[in-house]
Order: structure tokens, then sequence, then C-alpha cells
């Protein structure tokens, strides 16, 4: 079960940004990878429920969307940053 409006997500997204901050590039990778797992089966719940359901859910599953897109972002820059 999530919570409402994926807040325990966000958190997990804040605390990520904190870590690249810091240059904590492990903690991050663990941060990064259980967030990813976290969103990814959100998603794969989202896209199992029917069309009523998903109508209802619709903030979360775009949420879900959007932290996925936000995180891959985010590990590209920090792939960018650590090479040079």
């Amino acid at each position: 079960m999530t919570s409402s409006n994926n807040i325990h997500d966000r958190i997990s997204l804040a605390f990520l940004q904190a870590c690249y901050q810091v240059n904590d590039h492990a903690l991050a990778f663990r941060v990064l990878t259980s967030l990813q797992t976290d969103l990814l089966q959100q998603q794969h719940y989202y896209d199992s429920l029917d069309d009523e359901r998903k109508a209802y859910l619709q903030n979360d599953i775009t949420g879900t969307k959007d932290m996925l897109q936000y995180l891959a972002e985010m590990e590209q820059k920090s792939k960018k940053s650590s090479k040079g």
C-alpha cells in the first residue's frame, strides 16, 4: 500500500538529493535502487488495474511516472558529474 500522494517516495527523493549534494555516492546508489524498485512495483500495480480504478488513482499514477523520469535524469547527471 502506498502513502497518500506517494509522500514516502517524495521523502526518499529528497533524501537522495541530499546524498548527491554531500557526494555520498554509495548511499545515493542504495537509495536510488530502492526508490526505483518501489516506483516500478507501483507502476506494475497501476498497470494491472481496471480503467475505473486507474481513473481514480490518476494523480498517483502520474506522480509515479514523473518520479521515475526524474530519477533517470538524476542518475544521468550523477554519472556525468562523476566522470568529469
